[in-house]
């Protein structure tokens, strides 16, 4: 099948095989949000342990600047299996664990190879797909990814609730599977392909300390961020918007629990099945909507919808109301996801840099896991109450759909003389006094 507007063909071996290996690598989420309740039904975690466990994967997005600088470095097989050896074989430890420590230590390793996944996936999209199809692309593989998890969550679910220590046949499959979708992410790399930077950027100094090339990925960011006015306000934004999300994050097992008093099939339906469910509904029409409108459009309309989820919750009395909260933030989530991914490849000066962008932002999120899980829950703490924490957070998104709404109209204004310009008849030349114009013409 091949559309008629792009000249792309869609179903090609390399395009299946990333719908494919996306499918099976996408457990990854899974493994990383069943383990909180493994730690507490098989270990006896307690509520700071539990923390540690919930709080591993986005502060160790940390990591990703340093993933995209071995990307810079290694071709993209030999990325990959790095990528499996830190984040994928840990979880296959984990079967043999017998302590809480011990299953935290797998976590936090495999955690730290999860931020390695977003890079890969930026080159991987740049590679692939024109821009013209890359939003329907992803948007694509937004769905197959929800699917997987959508899968997988349910058989989980249902066999552990037979048996409290399936887990320990349980990851040994899901491995298997990641595994298997990373052989495919390497096939798709081709071989030939040496990294994601030209061949002089993968060139360095070679006598250099090593505390000066572990620092150098931290350097090189804020040197983008300074020079790159416009992918610094993008960043600025969704920072804004990290913040009401991580509030809502941290505070929502305390609503539901201490204020709803759901039991967990009722958080699962009416939160976790409805929220993924409803992303899986929007996945489309928010790839149609980011090729027609943009990253920064696409992510101010959902920011702004995501106003009203905080104050949803606060208004919920039961499952319910719970559902409504998750049905908004599941359609709105389906634009911010499009958005966080492509906005980078959008923004980018070129191919070469996209998976440094990608792991800036990813970087990013990291940043925004450590400064703001807690503030919610302090906020909680202090007034005892939803109430400000959740007002709060809404604020968030509302200033966050501003400043994004402002970053696209800023572009457009400047755009504007550009264009404008460049439809202006050329201006004739004087000619010069030993000039025969009559002469060339003839």
């Amino acid at each position: 099948m091949t559309s008629g507007a792009a000249g792309f063909t869609y179903v090609t071996r390399p395009v299946v095989a990333h719908a494919v290996g996306t499918f099976l690598v996408a457990t990854n989420v899974v493994v990383a949000t069943l383990l909180p309740l493994i730690a507490l039904r098989t270990y006896g975690a307690r509520p700071f342990e539990l923390l540690l466990m919930t709080a591993a994967v986005p502060t160790l997005f940390t990591t990703s600047i340093f993933w995209q600088a071995l990307l810079r470095r290694v071709s993209l097989r030999q990325y990959i299996a790095v990528q499996w050896a830190v984040g994928v074989l840990p979880v296959m430890l984990m079967p043999l664990t017998q302590q809480y420590w011990q299953l935290l230590v797998c976590h936090v390793v495999a955690a730290s190879g999860f931020a390695g996944w977003v890079p890969l996936s930026g080159v991987l999209l740049k590679r692939l797909y024109p821009d013209r199809v890359r939003g329907r692309a992803f948007a694509v593989l937004n769905a197959i990814t929800l699917c997987s998890q959508i899968a997988v969550y349910l058989w989980a679910g249902a066999w552990l609730k037979i048996d409290a220590e399936a887990f320990r046949l349980l990851l040994p499959l899901v491995v298997a599977g990641q595994t298997a979708g990373m052989l495919l992410m390497a096939w798709i790399a081709d071989g030939d392909a040496t990294s994601a930077a030209p061949a002089a950027a993968a060139t360095f100094a070679p006598h250099r300390p090593a505390w000066r090339a572990l620092i150098e990925p931290i350097g090189r960011m804020r040197a983008i961020l300074a020079a790159d006015r416009r992918f610094m306000r993008y960043e600025t934004a969704f920072m804004t918007y990290g913040c009401g999300f991580m509030i809502g994050d941290a505070l929502l097992p305390l609503l539901v629990t201490h204020r709803l008093g759901l039991e967990y099939d009722q958080i699962t339906s009416a939160g976790f099945a409805t929220f993924r469910g409803c992303m899986l509904l929007a996945a489309l029409p928010a790839g149609w909507l980011l090729d027609r409108a943009g990253p920064m459009r696409t992510a101010s309309v959902a920011f702004a919808g995501l106003v009203f989820y905080p104050l949803l919750l606060l208004s919920a009395t039961g499952a319910v109301g719970l559902g409504w909260a998750s049905v908004l933030y599941g359609f709105m989530m389906a634009g911010v996801n499009l958005a966080w991914m492509l906005g980078p490849l959008t923004l980018a000066n070129s191919a070469d840099q996209v998976s440094e962008y990608v792991a800036i932002h990813t970087t990013l999120v990291g940043v925004r896991g450590v400064l703001f899980q807690g503030v919610g829950i302090a906020l909680y703490a202090l007034t005892e109450s939803f109430i400000w924490p959740l007002v709060l957070a809404a604020a968030m998104f509302g200033l966050a759909a501003w400043q994004m709404w402002r970053l696209h109209a800023d572009g457009q204004a400047a755009a504007a003389p550009v264009a404008s310009h460049a439809h202006l008849p050329p201006a004739p030349e004087p000619a010069s006094q030993g000039s025969e114009p009559a002469k060339e013409l003839a």
